[in-house]
C-alpha cells in the first residue's frame, strides 16, 4: 500500500507529537532547537491528544499554618510549614522546591543553583498525604551566631556540608516556593524575610 504524502505528514506529525510529550524534555528540546516555527503546533496538538484522565486532581494540597518554633534556653528559630490535603484522595509524591530567592542574597558563597528540593520534618524529600491530613515542614533555621551575625541556614538540605548564609542587616529577600504532587494542582508560595530588632523576621507573602 502506497501512503500519500499527506499521510507521511501525518504520521510525522503524530510521532513528534508523542516524544514532545516525553517527561525529560530532551525530544522536546531537540524539536524546537532544529525547528522552531513547529513548536506553536506542536504545543496545541498536544493539548489536543493529552489525556483527560491527566486533567482530574482528586488531591488539593494548600497551605495551613506557617509558624516560629522556638526552644527555650535555644536560640535557634525553625520556620516550620504545614501543607493540608483537602481533597478527596491522598495526595501522591508530594514535593517541595525552593525556586528564587529575591534578590539574590548578598553572602557570595551562596551558589543560587535553583531549585533546591526540601525536606518534610521526617527528612523526606517526598512523601504521600493522606485526604484531610497534613505534613510538616522545617523549611528554615535562624540563629544569631557569637558575634552578633545573623545566619540563615537550611535553604540547601542535599548540599553535603550545611549551607549557611549570613545575612545583612538590610537585606530583604522574597523566597519562592512549589509545591507538586502526581494529582494535585501545583500550590505556588513566597515568603518574605527581612530583619527586625536585630532579629531575622520571615512571614508569609499573602
Amino acid at each position: 500500500m502506497i501512503i500519500p504524502p499527506v499521510g507521511y505528514i501525518l504520521v510525522l506529525y503524530g510521532l513528534c507529537v508523542i516524544l514532545w510529550n516525553i517527561q525529560d524534555g530532551k525530544y522536546r528540546s531537540a524539536i524546537a532547537a532544529h525547528a522552531p516555527w513547529s513548536v506553536p503546533l506542536f504545543t496545541w496538538l498536544a493539548a489536543l491528544i493529552e489525556p483527560r484522565a491527566s486533567l482530574v486532581y482528586d488531591a488539593a494540597l494548600e497551605i495551613s499554618a506557617f509558624e516560629k518554633i522556638t526552644q527555650e534556653h535555644s536560640v535557634i528559630a525553625r520556620w516550620r510549614l504545614t501543607v493540608a490535603n483537602r481533597g478527596s484522595a491522598a495526595a501522591c509524591n508530594v514535593k517541595m522546591r525552593l525556586c528564587n530567592i529575591v534578590p539574590r542574597p548578598q553572602y557570595a558563597v551562596w551558589q543560587a543553583v535553583y531549585p533546591y528540593a526540601a525536606k518534610n520534618a521526617l527528612g523526606r524529600y517526598e512523601c504521600g498525604i493522606s485526604p484531610n491530613d497534613k505534613e510538616y515542614y522545617d523549611l528554615l533555621s535562624s540563629w544569631p551566631n557569637g558575634e552578633g551575625k545573623l545566619i540563615i541556614g537550611g535553604l540547601d538540605p542535599q548540599s553535603e556540608w550545611p549551607v549557611k548564609i549570613y545575612v545583612e542587616p538590610t537585606e530583604k529577600w522574597e523566597l519562592q516556593y512549589e509545591i507538586t504532587a502526581d494529582n494535585a494542582q501545583p500550590v505556588l508560595f513566597s515568603l518574605l524575610m527581612y530583619i527586625a530588632a536585630n532579629t531575622i523576621v520571615i512571614e508569609r507573602n499573602l
